[in-house]
């Protein structure tokens, strides 16, 4: 597929960036960048999709060493998080962080009062799209720093973190003073 419009589907988009993403997922630059004919915000949302899909793969590698005993809370460096999945907000083991924080993505991406039409993402809802790709990124940035094998195996075969870095500097998703490790985020997202 040439183009988001070589498809006769309403989710042209998600298709294109989908058929890129398996035939050259390390081609970063391109897969990030807005086709022609597709809304920005559409764009957006489909590479969060994408990004909670594989994300979900990524468990299945992590759950082996990410434990509650290896990592029985969602720390990084000096920051505690505590999991939104509960109300109200608390501590829970950092692979249970990471699988509600799914979970609760994966909810919001198909809530049809939030996004109405897929094919057009109102602005109003780019502001939910920010707050889940800050949230992701800690899932990222836990893999990183307490399961680096594990995450450069996985990031080496799908490139996810390469594409969600550009995606948030691309996009702006993320101010860098609300990053973990903003300085990680700038040379994956420039790799």
């Amino acid at each position: 597929m040439k183009s988001p419009d070589d498809s006769d589907s309403p989710f042209g988009a998600r298709e294109y960036l989908q058929a890129h993403v398996a035939k050259h997922p390390e081609d970063i630059e391109t897969l990030v960048a807005l086709p022609k004919g597709v809304s920005r915000n559409v764009w957006i949302y489909e590479h969060m999709r994408l990004a909670c899909i594989e994300l979900n793969y990524f468990v299945g590698y992590l759950h082996i060493e990410c434990t509650e005993e290896s990592c029985p809370e969602m720390v990084l460096s000096d920051w505690r998080f505590l999991c939104a999945a509960h109300r109200p907000p608390r501590s829970c083991t950092a692979l249970y962080y990471i699988v509600h924080t799914l979970d609760q993505a994966i909810s919001i991406l198909t809530d049809v009062d939030q996004f109405p039409l897929l094919a057009s993402i109102p602005d109003h809802s780019l502001k939910v799209l920010k707050d889940m790709a800050r949230r992701l990124d800690r899932i990222f940035m836990h893999a990183y720093t307490m399961h680096p094998t594990t995450f450069h195996k996985f990031e080496n075969h799908y490139h996810t973190y390469s594409r969600f870095a550009r995606l948030m500097q691309s996009y702006e998703l993320v101010a860098e003073n609300h990053l973990t490790h903003p300085e990680f985020t700038r040379r994956y997202a420039n790799s």
